[in-house]
């Protein structure tokens, strides 16, 4: 049985920790195409990748934001170079950046690696604001041994409300390293997660993960956002018939 979290995290207008959600992720670079997407998505959660958008263009994603009056729940990211983003800035200035869209996100990701003055400036505007927030890791090279996992999923969740994190997987056992890890301190710790063996080799963790307790999947809208992402359309099936 899968085992669901004790100290679910709500949003405006889903609950993650309970079921597996399915969250829409726009990596688009054009504007007006992002917002678009935004209208138009049937997911109960969206990840917008403010790292794709050029900062010029922050403005007119800004306005776009305002106008939007409801829709799915929103992860606001801003995604640094070392862990698959595109921002070309300092760490800085991607921190502020971030923090100047939370006024529009129901969701906050920032960086478990972030410079940690940075990365504590943002979770108190964020707990200021009462925006929940994801605190990430992304290993794009490896996955280490099972308790090595485990420690990172901890010390994410000890930060913020719901950890994420990916590793490339290279071998099987790195996935099912990932997914045991996920489970037990899923079972232990009882708060939301989300775990994501990337590449090939890990693309079915995307379907499997929530039997072991991952609540988050993530699926393109347009581009590929990470390394083995499957569609919407098929994640949906799939999940009909294992869940």
């Amino acid at each position: 049985m899968r085992p669901t979290a004790s100290k679910p995290v709500s949003t405006k207008n889903i609950e993650i920790g309970l079921e597996p959600i399915i969250c829409g992720s726009i990596g688009e670079k054009n504007v007006e195409k992002a917002l678009n997407y935004l209208n138009n998505q049937k997911t109960d959660l969206i990840e917008l990748r403010i790292d794709k958008i050029n900062q010029d263009s922050y403005r007119d994603l800004k306005r776009g934001l305002s106008e939007i009056r409801s829709g799915p729940s929103l992860i606001i990211t801003n995604r640094r170079e070392k862990e698959g983003g595109e921002y070309d800035g300092s760490e800085s200035n991607r921190v502020e950046d971030l923090i100047s869209f939370m006024g529009f996100a129901d969701i906050i990701d920032i960086e478990l690696h972030t410079p940690r003055d940075l990365r504590d400036k943002l979770i108190d505007k964020a707990r200021e604001q009462g925006v929940p927030i994801i605190v990430s890791y992304h290993n794009h090279s490896l996955t280490p041994r099972t308790t090595e996992i485990a420690m990172k999923i901890e010390e994410c969740m000890e930060i913020g409300d719901i950890a994420k994190v990916a590793y490339m997987a290279k071998t099987p056992l790195d996935v099912l390293s990932l997914m045991r890890a996920t489970y037990t301190v899923k079972k232990e710790l009882g708060k939301p997660l989300c775990s994501i063996s990337m590449g090939d080799v890990g693309k079915h963790s995307r379907v499997i993960g929530p039997l072991y307790g991952s609540d988050i999947i993530y699926a393109p809208i347009g581009e590929e956002t990470a390394p083995g992402q499957i569609p919407i359309n098929k994640i949906k099936g799939l999940l009909r018939d294992i869940y």
